[in-house]
């Protein structure tokens, strides 16, 4: 038994130490998020390659966004197009559904 409490008791300490060392790196995150607002404007000499990193990550995310973006609305234009099969994708989706102006004239 001395064997399985020793076990607990070790798998107990690792474990509080885990959480210990998860809640510390969280809060080093959060002061370097501070610190990084506070002076992203005039960064220390020795600190500026990870300043102008943190400038180039966030211009990329900034631009995934956008693509991202522009690919919501090409597939919203999309599925609206597959709902509305006699509009061609460059008409105005906001048209009146039942104001066909093709439709009962011969004309397609």
């Amino acid at each position: 038994m001395s064997d399985f409490f020793q076990d607990v008791f070790n798998k107990t300490k690792k474990f509080a130490n885990n959480a210990v060392d998860e809640t510390k790196d969280r809060n080093m995150v959060e002061i370097g998020k501070y610190f990084y607002e506070q002076n992203k404007e005039n960064p220390p000499q020795e600190l500026l390659q990870y300043f102008n990193n943190v400038k180039v990550l966030q211009d990329s995310i900034a631009i995934s966004r956008s693509e991202i973006q522009n690919i919501d609305n090409a597939m919203a234009a999309r599925k609206q197009a597959d709902m509305n099969p006699n509009q061609s994708p460059n008409q105005n989706y906001n048209r009146n559904p039942n104001n066909n102006q093709n439709m009962g004239n011969g004309q397609f």
